[in-house]
């Protein structure tokens, strides 16, 4: 939710809704009972992509761009959990029975932020009506995307690594406190 409250901030020129989802997001409780998260999703994507826009339709260039990205960073993920030996199948938060990526499903909530800032500017401000070949190619750019993770200045390619890594030594320590999550670069802080 800070990543989608930076995007909208950042991307979209919307400062009071980027407040909004902050505070949301401090209100989030463990298990998310109060469905916040669920809750600001709906208002960041109407304040992203306008009230028209409805996720998960996959016959507009939006959804279908977002799909396209997600997919992309998802893949990334996967690779990098099965090279550290991580059974995918088991999530944090993601529980389905029928998906065999539930871990990867969990990391990829604090890049898809990134993909949604990509989309915004290739796909939505362009008025863009079909994804085709060069809007793809402009969506796999989010691979070199600058994020900041670990105090520093990195890639999203980078960043996965790190997280990843992250992950690893909070399993080994018994504690979330060593997850390194991406932020996004906000120039003139």
């Amino acid at each position: 939710m800070n990543n989608q409250s930076a995007c909208l901030r950042i991307i979209a020129n919307n400062n009071q809704e980027a407040d909004f989802l902050k505070l949301c997001a401090k209100q989030v409780d463990e298990g998310d009972r109060g469905n916040k998260e669920a809750y600001a999703a709906r208002r960041y994507f109407y304040n992203l992509f306008g009230s028209g826009f409805k996720r998960g339709r996959f016959d507009d260039p939006i959804n279908a761009g977002l799909n396209y990205g997600y997919a992309l960073i998802r893949s990334l993920i996967r690779k990098e959990l099965a090279a550290h030996g991580f059974e995918m199948s088991i999530g944090i938060h993601h529980e389905s029975s029928e998906n065999p990526f539930n871990l990867s499903d969990d990391i990829i909530e604090a890049y898809r932020p990134f993909v949604d800032a990509h989309v915004y500017e290739f796909i939505f401000q362009k008025d863009i009506f079909s994804l085709g070949l060069e809007e793809k190619k402009k969506i796999l750019q989010i691979f070199f995307e600058k994020c900041v993770i670990d105090g520093k200045v990195c890639s999203i390619v980078d960043a996965i690594k790190i997280t990843t890594t992250s992950l690893v030594t909070c399993l080994e320590g018994k504690s979330a406190s060593h997850l390194k999550l991406p932020n996004f670069v906000e120039v003139g802080k």
